[in-house]
């Protein structure tokens, strides 16, 4: 029986360096949030990676920051796994982000990172898109869950 450890593994990607992050600044593929910048290459290296500029002047507590990278990089992952080439991705804050609650960032990250697999497009386009989206899917349950005619007992069909 062979143990784990004795399986190789592929090596991961390495790291952006300062120049790939020159290089992905310069494309036009981006989105941008009110407090996020998100800025992308496709087809650069064998894996998808990703970079991220999380700046200390804009937010102060590394706790904060923390929080910021470990969002990213699960959204990273469930982002690049559909996509059919690899990417370079760079994350960069724009904005304190403070005032935000922890749910209402990653709700502003999933956006950005949901744009990734389509043309340069608006976070409030992704935005827009996937409320179209839940509604449409929301309508029938909706209508199948109408209210019980007046008098009825609960659970009796009228």
């Amino acid at each position: 029986m062979a143990s784990l450890l004795a399986v190789p593994h592929p090596p991961a990607p390495a790291g952006l360096s300062g120049e790939d992050f020159a290089v992905i600044f310069k494309s036009r593929e981006r989105a941008r949030s009110a407090h996020f910048s998100l800025h992308w290459r496709s087809g650069a290296a064998p894996g998808s990676r990703l970079g991220m500029v999380v700046a200390k002047r804009l937010t102060r507590t590394a706790i904060r920051r923390n929080l910021i990278k470990r969002q990213a990089r699960a959204l990273f992952a469930l982002a690049v796994a559909p996509l059919p080439e690899p990417r370079d991705v760079v994350l960069r804050l724009t904005r304190d982000p403070r005032a935000l609650a922890r749910a209402e960032q990653y709700a502003e990250l999933q956006g950005l990172f949901a744009s990734l697999g389509g043309p340069r497009q608006s976070v409030q386009t992704v935005q827009a898109v996937q409320a179209g989206q839940s509604e449409q899917s929301r309508g029938p349950a909706v209508a199948a869950a109408a209210p019980a005619p007046a008098g009825a007992m609960p659970g009796e069909q009228g």
